[in-house]
């Protein structure tokens, strides 16, 4: 129910912006290459990010951009012991909300653009899931976690990207760095951080 709520209240912000500020709207869409800092065991997996975008311009060619975008992040593991070996995998699924800074190198209508800014990540639902053998026996467990992960993440976020001439599609690249420890197993002392790099494709409503 608390994660419905705070669904109804981010999207009800974002609309709220797009309503003061004469925002443009937007949609964007695309990949994720997810991974937790802080375990050399970890290894990075794919994911998936969509939602809205909503592009306010603050001065010239500098803007400010307002997402609300779902997205499947985590981490896989590659465990070998004597009598064991499995992967682990850990899907996150985040509710984020980046808040960035826009410039425009060459125009609004030309060209590329940089981006920096905070993004706020709200813990929606966690799985992990481990796949292996055990005494040569094969071992299948899933299970929620989402009580073992911070219910919020911040992250430092920048990126690039590019628009061509007098369209309204663009494409980005942008990379999201957990500032904290998202780890909240009792029984393991291991920080873990997010990392994420995202390819997006997305459309203004210009």
């Amino acid at each position: 129910m608390k994660k419905i709520t705070l669904t109804i209240l981010t999207s009800l912000l974002f609309f709220n912006v797009y309503s003061q500020f004469m925002a443009l709207p937007g949609i964007k869409a695309g990949g994720n290459y997810s991974n937790l800092m802080g375990d050399s065991r970890e290894t990075g997996k794919f994911g998936f990010h969509v939602g809205a975008i909503a592009e306010i311009q603050i001065t010239g060619n500098m803007f400010f951009q307002a997402e609300v975008l779902y997205s499947l992040q985590g981490a896989k593991y590659d465990i070998v012991e004597e009598t064991l070996e499995y992967d682990r995998k850990v899907d996150l699924h985040y509710l984020n909300v980046p808040l960035m800074a826009k410039i425009y190198l060459n125009g609004y209508d030309d060209g590329w653009f940089f981006e920096v800014g905070p993004q706020v990540g709200f813990l929606v639902f966690a799985k992990e899931t481990v796949d292996g053998t055990l005494n040569g026996e094969p071992i299948y467990e899933e299970a929620k976690v989402t009580d073992f992960y911070s219910a919020t993440d911040l992250y430092g976020s920048f990126g690039v990207g590019y628009k061509p001439f007098d369209s309204d599609f663009f494409i980005s690249a942008r990379y999201n760095l957990g500032l904290t420890d998202v780890d909240e197993y009792e029984d393991v002392d291991v920080k873990a951080r997010n990392t994420v790099v995202q390819l997006s494709f997305g459309f203004i409503f210009d």
